[in-house]
């Protein structure tokens, strides 16, 4: 199992009985936040800041996901990978509260296309994680952090459903 920990830049891994360990620091790439194991194990995939990080799990070694100059993979939160490509949760100012969808080449290394999902969440709540059922996206929606001050409380969160066909 793989997980990031943003407050210091890693990816850490468990093996099956063993202890949490560190398996990857990122030098330059700043707040690692979700993860995706590729379907066959051999790659992970980590949402930063400014893009996806592709990690080869035998070597260790890390490239950015190639996506061309005009798909914006950074900004991501949440991710899942599965049959039907690389979903990545951006919710923010410059991007709004949508799901980026990317088909994946054969290496698993680069984008062939990417379109965004919308995602129609009560109002005050972003889309923060998600994961993958059968032809459909699970896409949780949250308040904002700022909203957990608030007296009354934040709104209540709630998963929504995300079509997106084939």
């Amino acid at each position: 199992a793989y997980f990031t920990d943003m407050t210091v830049g890693e990816v850490h891994r468990i093996r099956p009985g063993g202890s949490p360990e560190v398996f990857y620091t990122l030098e330059d790439r700043n707040y690692p936040n979700g993860i995706a194991s590729g379907l066959d194990g051999s790659l992970i995939y980590v949402a930063c800041l400014e893009e996806i990080l592709v990690i080869d799990t035998a070597s260790g070694e890390a490239s950015p996901l190639d996506s061309g100059p005009d798909v914006c993979t950074g900004l991501g939160d949440g991710i899942a990978l599965g049959p039907d490509g690389l979903f990545i949760v951006q919710n923010n100012g410059l991007l709004g509260n949508r799901v980026l969808h990317c088909r994946l080449d054969d290496t698993g290394r680069g984008v062939v296309s990417a379109r965004a999902l919308t995602v129609a969440l009560p109002p005050g709540l972003m889309p923060y994680t998600c994961a993958l059922g059968k032809d459909v996206l699970y896409v949780n929606g949250t308040a904002p952090f700022a909203q957990y001050d608030d007296p009354d409380g934040p709104p209540a969160s709630v998963i929504v459903e995300v079509a997106f066909g084939h």
